[in-house]
């Protein structure tokens, strides 16, 4: 519970009963928003939340003064070094791949294999990388 929340009402927002069933609305909402869940981890009960995306402009205004940014640079840095020989790999092999065709179809076949496999943990790289980083959920 941070100060700032010493003055609000505790609700009950669960099923669960007791000291465990009370809490600041934005505590529950901080916690959703951070756990990236919907429902309470002891009574299952399933809170009403609704997805909002949040531009970068938002989320670094958030997270001004924490120590988040720093993953995020290191996250681009990333991506900056690994884009270049990522592309230069798939299109390599899209070349080599279309070159033996003509020659067999087995090697070409595995080039082809092998240029959507990095495409693929490319895209899904940069995909985890993007929800990682940036909080997509706020209830």
């Amino acid at each position: 519970m941070s100060t700032d929340d010493s003055s609000e009402n505790l609700i009950s927002p669960c099923d669960c009963t007791g000291t465990l069933g009370l809490v600041h609305k934005t505590c529950l909402e901080k916690w959703l928003s951070a756990s990236n869940k919907t429902e309470c981890e002891i009574c299952k009960y399933r809170f009403n939340t609704s997805r909002h995306p949040r531009s970068v402009w938002q989320w670094f205004r958030s997270h001004q003064g924490s120590n988040c940014h720093q993953g995020l640079y290191g996250d681009v840095l990333c991506l900056l070094i690994l884009t270049p020989p990522c592309l230069v790999s798939i299109y390599l092999c899209g070349m080599g791949s279309a070159m033996y065709i003509r020659q067999g179809p087995w090697e070409a076949m595995g080039l082809a294999m092998l240029c959507c496999f990095l495409f693929a943990t490319f895209l899904l790289w940069v995909a985890i990388t993007v929800r990682l980083v940036i909080p997509y959920y706020t209830p």
